[in-house]
């Protein structure tokens, strides 16, 4: 009823479907390879977010910091000027 040789047709599908069954097994190596890759990136960029942020908010607040008007409890000049004028 069915032929017990195989004939090279079939050999050549079995290879092919073989071929193709280790392509795809690749392709997903290559995507998990892509997808550590993404989350890898994803993390640094959060991680150097905050630390823009924070050296902003740190560079902000040295600028304020460095105030005179915040420790010098002189009055101001033009109020002096304005004092004498009168």
């Amino acid at each position: 009823m069915f032929p017990r040789q195989i004939t090279p047709e079939l050999m050549q599908a079995m290879k092919s479907v073989r071929f193709i069954a280790q392509h795809i097994k690749d392709a997903d190596k290559d995507n998990e390879i892509v997808e550590d890759w993404k989350f890898a990136s994803m993390v640094l960029d959060r991680f150097f977010l905050w630390v823009f942020t924070l050296s902003c908010i740190g560079g902000t607040l040295g600028i304020i910091f460095q105030s005179p008007s915040l420790y010098d409890m002189r009055s101001p000049i033009d109020r002096e000027i304005e004092g004498r004028g009168k």
